[in-house]
């Protein structure tokens, strides 16, 4: 009788399809470890993003906000020194005549009044020049702070780090892009919250808020939020294919077909996303506006879009401003700036928003309205506030025009307004002719009162002759003079503590809303924003509006600019009273000569002649911080002025659209990646448990086929199998065995091995597909995402020099962290964490499950061959036994 064979075949191929099992399950593993990793490298570049926007917030935008503060007053200050300038010349001139009226034209005592009368001369040009150098003590204490800033910001924020940041903000859209492209394909939430998106969108396309989607609205919708698919004939196709019961209108129900149309992907993640992205953008404006009208520009962009989707927060916020917690000169600006937004491109909607806001303030409070439009009328109060006098008349219509169209609106107004229409006249027009002619009045008597002030000042001959000499012949007022002046000076008026209070109220539930809509698109399609959206563009245009303010003071805020400006200033507080006494003294010889000379003193009559012109070379020039420096910067400001406005918005908008965007992510990924990482871990662990549990078992059905643990024992009958040699007979004698069951089975030992090899066959298959989809999914996600191309992403070094020149330019930027290590702990390189672990991972997996794959086919068929011999034994046994 044969003895039993050690099955040593079975025991290799099980030692070996088991290792490189574990292999897979190692590559896996770590897979599963990269992915946890990118939700806390999510979770850093959120981070990152958020210290960013504060640093922004509570550092470059206050700094603005005083730089404009400082320049506005410094322009301020700076017409209060030409005057006082005008002032001094003009006493010391006066003075001067009437003094010279004293002296008789004899030779007795003329050198004794000559001292005396120079000495009364200093005397005054001292207390005036005391004044004077007051004043541009102010003025230097004013311009100092924001000169220094600017030089700061010169210095950190040249060419070289605006490229950086430039740079940086691409990397952070590269980065956000990559996570998106992962999330989508992660997560398994996407489209779950479908009905909330429908109810939140549907308002946005009612552009109109007529209740239904009309087909103008399509039209209006496609301007709006840049649908191109929506653009030319293509909105009037979809609204008759949509608009199934040919009402006029979509329905919500049509629209819930309406938004899947092939034509248009994502529609309503688009719509809600740019509806978020303006709210995170007017949000960061209200919040961060000091300035009155900054206050009031940023408050009529929050109702605008807000009318989009809910006119019962506009009523709320409307019946706020009309009431007397509000103070009625904001209300008043709050009316000017609706009618200077009347065409802006920009609107999200395409309803009047100023005819809204005036319906709902009327009926709120009427009479403070009514105040508020009587304010406006008045010429001083319009100058005051910064507004151009010559846009008084027609914005003041506008507003009344809404006025009359509320019922009762006229009545109300007929009791503040001290103006009646002609016959045949509306009351719009009638507050434009007579607010017309009231500004032009007030300008023409403005310009009158400046001229006479003027003139009264250089009536003596004296300041006649210290302006023609000091000043070039023009009051240095006049030299100075500038409407653009005059309206920055009035635009830098710093809101109320009550408008602030409010602003900070709106800015709150603005962002928070902005953040709830953005995380909504985030649920709805995995993505934390839009394929063409980013920061990069935002980052660009910041930097331009900042560089555009910036080279304009580059004169005036380099080192050796502020060195002239206070050198100058400082000469002009010693030299010009000096110069005041040359020329002064000079003219008092002359006066002095001309007098003796018509007493017949013939000497004197030809020393009398008027040489003071031959005194120019002679003077100092210090006179030149007013004719030529100050003249100059006064011109220069107000523009410097109105570019810091427009950076300011600039860097308000890019500030709050990065905190919303970086916070949906932080908040929505990190979550998502630990979940799938789990789940991702535990299916590989499962499965590696069922796999060991099926191998093991074909190992032990092995060791039974060759006479283990009870199985069929070798003997005669064994030398009657032929077992299969090539490997097409083991081919099919591993289907024969695997379908054995399905034919008839001798006995339940052979059915059931029969079905755990056809199992087997099935799990073989799954893992084999599961392991191809993991890969071709892996790899087109981070591939796709160009990860080599960043090396930001992929080399500390580089990271940290980075995060270095952020930090340089914004230095209250950081995590709490050394800048050095926060690359480091705060896992930023995303792509050498992809790099890295793939690097390990792919190995493991692709040369783990192809050799897998090998041994375990071949165990298959061990495990086939090993059947059938035992099979066809009993067969045999069975028929000796019955012959």
């Amino acid at each position: 009788m044969a003895t039993k064979e050690f099955p040593r075949c079975t025991v290799f191929l099980f030692v070996a399809a088991l290792t490189c099992h574990t292999l897979v399950l190692i590559g896996n593993l770590a897979t599963a470890e990269m992915l946890t990793g990118l939700g806390k490298s999510a979770e850093g570049w959120s981070d990152i993003g958020s210290g960013i926007s504060y640093a922004m917030t509570h550092e470059l935008s206050p700094a603005m906000q005083k730089v404009s503060q400082s320049l506005a007053g410094a322009l301020d200050k700076a017409s209060q020194v030409e005057k006082g300038m005008d002032n001094m010349l003009s006493l010391t001139g006066s003075a001067t005549d009437s003094a010279l009226q004293h002296y008789d034209g004899s030779q007795t005592g003329a050198v004794e009044f000559k001292a005396k009368l120079l000495s009364f001369i200093q005397t005054v040009a001292d207390k005036s020049m005391a004044k004077m150098s007051e004043l541009v003590s102010q003025l230097l204490e004013m311009l100092r702070p924001a000169l220094e800033q600017i030089k700061e910001w010169l210095g950190s924020f040249g060419e070289n780090i605006q490229e950086s940041m430039s740079e940086f903000a691409t990397t952070v859209d590269r980065v956000q892009k990559i996570f998106d492209q992962v999330t989508a394909k992660l997560s398994s939430k996407v489209g779950s919250n479908e009905k909330e998106m429908l109810s939140n969108t549907y308002d946005l396309f009612d552009t109109d808020n007529s209740g239904t989607i009309r087909e103008d609205d399509l039209a209006s919708a496609a301007k709006i939020y840049g649908i191109t698919s929506l653009t030319g004939g293509k909105a009037k196709q979809i609204f008759a294919k949509y608009d199934q019961d040919h009402a006029g209108g979509i329905t919500r129900e049509e629209y819930a077909l309406f938004v899947h149309d092939p034509t248009m992907p994502g529609i309503m993640t688009v719509v809600l996303r740019t509806y978020a992205k303006k709210l995170a953008t007017i949000a960061g404006r209200v919040g961060l506006a000091r300035m009155r009208d900054e206050v009031a520009d940023a408050v009529v962009d929050y109702i605008g879009l807000t009318c989009v989707k809910n006119l019962g927060k506009v009523k709320l916020v409307t019946d706020r401003l009309a009431s007397s917690s509000i103070p009625l000169e904001f209300l008043a600006d709050v009316l000017v700036q609706l009618v200077m937004n009347m065409d802006d491109p920009t609107d999200l909607t395409v309803i009047d928003v100023g005819q809204l806001v005036v319906n709902y303030t009327l009926s709120s409070n009427a009479p403070r309205v009514a105040e508020a439009v009587q304010l406006l009328s008045k010429p001083d109060f319009w100058e005051s506030e910064g507004f151009s006098g010559p846009d008084q008349a027609r914005s003041l219509k506008q507003i009344v025009q809404w006025v009359v169209n509320v019922p009762g609106g006229a009545e109300a107004l007929h009791n503040g307004l001290s103006m009646s229409p002609s016959v045949a006249e509306s009351l719009p027009d009638a507050v434009f002719r007579l607010t017309q002619a009231t500004q032009e009045a007030y300008a023409a008597q403005h310009r009158s009162s400046k001229a006479e002030q003027l003139l009264s000042q250089y009536k003596s001959n004296a300041s006649l002759t210290l302006r023609k000499l000091l000043l070039g012949g023009v009051a240095a007022a006049a030299r100075g003079f500038d409407p653009d002046a005059v309206a920055a000076i009035g635009k830098g008026q710093p809101a109320k503590p009550e408008t602030l209070a409010f602003a900070q109220e709106l800015a709150a539930n603005a962002s928070q809303t902005a953040l709830v809509r953005a995380q909504e698109c985030f649920t709805y399609s995995a993505t934390s924003s839009g394929a063409l959206e980013g920061v990069a563009n935002s980052m660009d245009g910041m930097i331009k509006k900042t560089t555009n303010f910036l080279e304009l003071m580059k004169k005036y805020a380099s080192r050796e600019g502020i060195d002239r400006l206070e050198t100058e200033a400082l000469q002009f507080g010693n030299r010009s009273v000096a110069d005041v006494l040359r020329v002064s003294e000079k003219y008092v010889d002359s006066q002095m000569d001309f007098l003796r000379c018509s007493n017949g003193d013939n000497k004197a009559c030809a020393r009398s002649r008027d040489d003071t012109d031959d005194l120019s070379l002679e003077l100092s020039g210090a006179s030149t911080f007013l004719t030529s420096t100050l003249a100059d910067l006064k011109g220069a400001l107000p523009v410097v002025i109105d570019n810091l406005k427009t950076a300011h918005k600039e860097v308000n908008k890019f500030s709050g659209t990065l905190d919303t965007v970086m916070q949906v992510l932080g908040v929505q990924a990190p979550p998502l990646f630990t979940q799938v990482a789990g789940s991702y871990q535990t299916i590989w662990v499962l499965y590696f448990a069922f796999f060991f549990l099926f191998t093991s078992s074909m190992c032990f059905y092995g060791f039974w086929a060759a006479g283990y643990f009870g199985g069929p024992q070798p003997g005669s009958s064994e030398d009657g199998y032929e077992p299969p040699h090539t490997f097409v007979e083991r081919l099919r004698t591993c289907g024969s065995s695997c379908l054995s069951c399905l034919r008839g089975c001798s006995s339940g030992h052979f059915c059931m091995w029969s079905v755990l090899l056809l199992t087997q066959v099935i799990v073989l298959l799954l893992f084999l597909i599961s392991l191809t989809v993991c890969l071709v999914t892996g790899v087109q996600a981070f591939v796709s995402a160009g990860c080599s191309q960043i090396f930001i992403l992929g080399d500390e070094t580089v990271c940290t020099t980075a995060l270095t020149t952020v930090k340089f330019f914004l230095k209250t930027f950081g995590l709490g962290d050394d800048i050095g290590m926060t690359c480091h702990t705060k896992r930023l390189m995303t792509c050498g964490i992809i790099r890295d672990e793939m690097k390990h991972s792919i190995p493991f997996v692709v040369v783990g499950s192809m050799l897998a794959s090998t041994f375990s086919f071949e165990m298959l068929l061990d495990s086939a061959v090993k059947h059938e011999r035992a099979r066809c034994m009993r067969l045999l046994e069975a028929e000796a036994k019955t012959s």
